[in-house]
């Protein structure tokens, strides 16, 4: 009688799980609005908010703009022909009627008089970028630096057709009056006037700014203020002749769809957050931290091909697997395309490297340093665990920005399981190919895995709440992802410390 209650009392627990977790929405529900028109829709580059990316040599548009936009166009019953032009082309086909909608519009009331605005859908942060060779660091308030422009002779740089703030006015008309004033067709093509030394000062939304900066390497040649004047809102500018004021109903009402159900949040997080966060990924000293990671956490498999007779592709195959045998394991699952090891081979680079270094040290090294190497136990090991921590550090982090630029939701489920993947995936993968598939270390007392979980859960918890603010800092999402991999080190040190081990089942 009582283990039939016992089955009972278990069935139901099941029974009772399984219809909640049946009502968990984890998954974002598919669009299935139906399309009623067509829009032809103008942009221009402006990364990291739209730009292009060549994917297998094909292009395909990207950044939180686009991809916003889209998504409410779809919502809004609509599909979308996107043609990319310069702003001042833009404009000029806008006034013909060959588009329908500009994106990244300001409203005035000049454009009022042909134009429909939706509401705003985008916020920048205006900031003065000069050039440091040739100018002092200006002032932030927009009266000091007014009078700053003007005893300086500072050439501005503007694009043609871009709407600045009324509080700017009075520096670029004095500018113009003065021939001080440097048009051109795209902020691009400001930046390099302003690295090159052709004019002083540009105004540009600091992330648009700083990742021009960062990725033409002018970090020497232009620098950074930040700019007392808050910029006019952003729209979708809807063309009065081709769109009726339904339409843009139907667009607003989408949009505050989006925001109400948690898709812009999510949009947020696939399409802005990793490429902000690339100034920390792609540091120099980041990718020194995750190289020499990856080569010391090999170094184990390096030492049991030795140990147990395996050749020189065998060594490689074992000290590759922890290095980056997780890493396509995580990859498979998310069917990221290219594998990470085949669009950065840095890491399996620097594996082959070691197990060449280490093959030739165990055959011309002198006997009792080859005795000591051989003697060597990675397990116990203080320098190697302490590049093994600082790699569980940097994956932990990696593997929740990996989690979002793939879009895999919900983000506090699949952030914590790709780093563990990453991190334990690789070492479990080269147990089994020994012959060890019983006695995996990460899998049988070693707390390891669990630390990359609590890490990448933490972070991935504080970028889903951290999304749903209207303003965000590039500095607080980094030194969110720092605190991360310092407390992973700090966990992992003591873990070590005490002798530490998981439970038994």
């Amino acid at each position: 009688m009582r283990s039939f209650l016992r089955m009972v009392l278990i069935s139901a627990l099941i029974l009772g799980l399984s219809w909640f977790l049946s009502t968990l929405s984890l998954t974002p529900k598919p669009d299935t609005t139906p399309i009623t028109g067509s829009l032809r829709v103008g942009w221009m580059e402006y990364y990291p908010y739209q730009f292009t990316t060549q994917v297998n040599g094909v292009s395909r548009r990207d950044g939180l703009g686009l991809k916003l936009a889209e998504a409410c166009f779809h919502r809004a019953g609509f599909s979308a022909e996107f043609i990319e032009m310069t702003w001042q082309e833009q404009l000029k086909a806008f006034e013909t009627n060959k588009l329908d909608v500009i994106m990244l519009a300001a409203p005035s009331q000049e454009r009022m008089k042909n134009a429909l605005f939706s509401q705003p859908y985008a916020s920048f942060k205006l900031a003065t970028f000069y050039s440091m060779p040739h100018l002092a660091e200006p002032p932030e308030d927009t009266a000091s630096l007014t009078k700053f422009c003007a005893q300086q002779h500072v050439k501005i740089g503007v694009t043609k057709g871009f709407l600045l703030p009324r509080r700017l006015a009075p520096i670029i008309k004095q500018a113009e009056s003065e021939g001080r004033l440097v048009a051109v067709d795209t902020p691009d093509e400001s930046f390099q006037n302003l690295a090159d030394g052709k004019i002083q000062v540009a105004f540009l939304d600091e992330l648009v700014g700083f990742s021009l900066v960062r990725n033409h390497h002018w970090k020497d040649l232009i620098g950074y203020q930040d700019l007392d004047c808050s910029p006019d809102p952003t729209c979708l500018m809807f063309n009065r002749a081709t769109v009726s004021q339904e339409t843009v109903d139907h667009f607003n009402q989408a949009l505050q769809s989006i925001a109400d159900d948690g898709s812009q949040s999510a949009l947020i997080r696939t399409y802005l957050y990793p490429r902000l966060l690339g100034i920390l990924t792609q540091s120099k000293m980041f990718r020194i931290i995750t190289i020499a990671a990856a080569m010391f956490a090999g170094f184990t498999g390096v030492l049991i091909a030795h140990r147990e007779g395996y050749d020189w592709v065998g060594a490689l195959v074992l000290g590759a697997c922890p290095a980056v045998g997780g890493g396509v394991l995580r990859d498979l699952i998310v069917s990221r395309n290219p594998l990470g090891v085949v669009a950065d081979p840095a890491n399996l680079l620097g594996v082959a490297c070691l197990v060449t270094g280490v093959g030739l040290f165990l055959r011309f090294a002198p006997k009792p340093w080859r005795e000591g190497l051989e003697a060597m136990d990675p397990s116990k090991d203080q320098r190697l665990l302490f590049f093994d921590t600082l790699g569980l550090a940097a994956y932990t982090v990696t593997n929740v920005f990996l989690a979002m630029s793939c879009a895999c939701e919900p983000l506090w489920l699949w952030g914590p399981l790709l780093a563990v993947f990453q991190n334990g995936g690789g070492g479990a993968i080269r147990d089994i190919i020994i012959g060890r598939a019983g006695n995996i270390a990460i899998l049988k007392g070693v707390i390891y895995g669990e630390i990359a979980f609590v890490g990448a859960l933490g972070l991935s918890t504080f970028f889903i709440f951290y999304s749903q603010r209207d303003d965000f800092q590039e500095e607080h999402m980094v030194s969110a992802s720092l605190f991360t991999m310092f407390a992973v080190v700090v966990v992992r040190t003591v873990v070590i410390r005490m002798g530490w081990r998981s439970p038994n089942f």
